[in-house]
């Protein structure tokens, strides 16, 4: 094992070297090394038969200073042989640079330790420019797929690209080569102490070896130097591409849990917003958060699962960039990516809000927060469910949140005022949630996770110390009784009266003619009584006029009423099938 350095140190000498070098030798080495070693260098490189070993040097070649020779074992792969004779040229250059020299000698080990790793990086600076680096690798630091990604787009060697990918590392790890079995060819440190000899078994059950046979792995594992110690857990990446193995192992918290914090910051600030009762827009900075707090939840999914949702240049693995940075997938494509099922009720209501906030957006809506206070509600349940079920209850929101205290439909005046808001809707609002709604199935209508509907019924009886102030119980958890009562409640009005509650006859129901016009005031297109009769007759909603049975009824829409021998419809003609 040799002493490792500071990255920032090892960079500086290296191109210190590099700068030494006119600026045609540097862009020749890039692409011919050794012609230009020979021809501009007045040094001779030798190719010799490749030697098998597992020595502490991962590169197969030495360097002579009198007379300057730098002799590589011949590879078949040429890009290795390019690394290889570049990693000897800058020993060639160390050995003229005094100050480096003086840096050196000071060094416990002689400095052997310290030039290697000015040699690997010396090589990598050659054939990995800056700019090419930065077309692979963002700011969050590699990934396996980046460093196998840098190796396919470019003409350097797989020990180049891990020793390039070292550099952007957070904290300490490793960029590893292996062998499919978990055999280390190469492995680059970053911010460490040693390194792994090439040749060190790591096992058939380590994260390398698996990633060698299934194609990818992560999670926490160690790796082992070659006298059989072991490192700490790291965080791990690996994939396998064409015959090896590429992972990244970083100490710390994976590189993922900083987008989730960021996601659950943006969701509580999209509930306070919601939650502020004199905020002007409050809808508007509900939905601009909330699809934040999503986008940035499923970023933080997919770069666990290894999912790259970064844009990319056609026919290139190069970024497309916006202002520098890369662009990555917006809320809609990360929707469709996730749930490939076009009906499956959270993503439809994650498009829903999505083209209701973008109607919405920099104008002021009267009506729009009751006419979209469900979807708000299923987004933000739908978040809390998607973010505990990935990544563990620890992330929950629930000790965030609390119910906010309200009026809304507690007093008649309070429910008259909220219906009036929703009358008031614009049309091109109207059009766009009939337009949703009728490209529905009607089991997504039906599910609480594309629109969340509740009743509030006070608790009865005498109280224990493990009692809630409000329990949210969902409805597969009632027993098919208490389902029934609940399917009632919803098709008869409920007045809430402190501790108790009645069912009030037809409230809420309304007679033909006024039902006709009600829903005309819903929808964007014409609906006339002749409409209304060709309806309940396509639906079979009641009996033929003159029926000896008028009672027997499609209930999810109308009741028959004795008292005035007459039809009462409800305030909706969807089915009332749900709470």
């Amino acid at each position: 094992m040799r002493s490792g350095h500071p990255r920032a140190a090892v960079e500086r000498h290296a191109r210190r070297l590099l700068a030494s070098l006119d600026p045609d030798v540097r862009e020749g080495l890039g692409v011919d090394p050794i012609t230009v070693i020979r021809a501009r260098l007045e040094v001779s490189v030798q190719l010799r038969p490749e030697r098998s070993g597992t020595g502490d040097c991962p590169i197969d070649g030495s360097y002579f200073p009198d007379p300057p020779r730098i002799s590589v074992a011949e590879s078949l792969s040429r890009r290795r042989v390019n690394f290889s004779v570049l990693h000897e040229l800058g020993h060639h250059l160390q050995a003229s640079d005094t100050v480096l020299a003086d840096i050196l000698w000071r060094e416990q080990d002689g400095g052997t330790g310290l030039e290697e790793d000015i040699c690997d990086t010396f090589a990598a600076e050659v054939l990995l420019p800056q700019h090419l680096v930065d077309e692979i690798i963002d700011d969050a630091g590699p990934t396996a797929a980046a460093v196998a990604d840098l190796f396919t787009t470019t003409q350097a060697s797989r020990e180049a690209c891990c020793v390039r990918a070292s550099h952007r590392v957070r904290g300490p790890g490793y960029v590893v080569l292996a062998n499919p079995d978990g055999t280390i060819r190469f492995a680059a440190p970053a911010n460490q102490r040693y390194r792994i000899a090439p040749g060190t078994r790591q096992g058939r059950a380590h994260l390398l070896a698996r990633a060698g046979r299934v194609g990818q792995a992560r999670g926490e594992s160690p790796l082992a130097y070659r006298h059989g110690t072991r490192t700490p857990a790291y965080q791990a990446d690996a994939v396998y591409r064409d015959g090896y193995v590429f992972a990244v192992f970083v100490a710390g918290r994976p590189s993922w849990r900083q987008t989730l914090e960021a996601s659950k910051s943006e969701a509580l600030i999209a509930v306070d917003a919601y939650n502020r009762p004199r905020q002007c827009r409050s809808v508007e900075a509900f939905f601009v958060h909330m699809h934040l707090a999503w986008q940035l939840l499923l970023h933080a999914c997919f770069r666990r699962q290894g999912v790259d949702y970064r844009y990319r240049k056609p026919g290139s693995r190069r970024f497309l960039r916006v202002n520098g940075e890369p662009k990555t997938w917006e809320l809609a494509r990360c929707v469709a990516h996730h749930w490939r099922d076009a009906n499956n009720p959270v993503r439809r209501n994650l498009e829903l809000t999505v083209a209701l906030r973008n109607k919405i957006e920099h104008r002021y809506i009267e009506g729009i927060d009751v006419a979209s206070a469900g979807y708000a509600q299923a987004s933000l349940l739908n978040y809390e469910h998607e973010l505990t079920s990935t990544f563990g209850d620890a992330h929950s929101l629930a000790d965030s949140l609390r119910v906010p205290l309200f009026i809304g439909t507690f007093t008649a005046q309070g429910a008259e005022r909220l219906r009036k808001a929703k009358r008031s809707l614009p049309m091109d609002v109207r059009h766009l949630l009939a337009a949703a709604e009728d490209d529905v199935d009607t089991g997504v209508l039906e599910d609480l996770r594309y629109e969340f509907r509740v009743h509030l019924v006070p608790m009865t009886g005498p109280k224990t110390e493990a009692d809630l102030s409000l329990t949210f119980v969902r409805e597969e958890d009632l027993t098919d009784e208490e389902r029934t009562v609940l399917t009632t409640l919803g098709r008869a009005g409920t007045v809430i009266l402190r501790e108790r509650q009645r069912a009030v006859a037809n409230h809420g129901l309304m007679r033909p003619k006024a039902a006709v016009v009600a829903v005309q005031q819903q929808i964007p297109y014409r609906f006339t009584m002749g409409s209304f009769v060709r309806a309940w007759k396509t639906l079979k909603v009641r009996p033929e006029t003159g029926s000896a049975h008028p009672e027997r009824t499609d209930e999810r829409y109308c009741v028959y009423d004795p008292g005035t021998r007459g039809l009462r419809l409800h305030r909706s003609l969807r089915p009332q099938t749900r709470p």
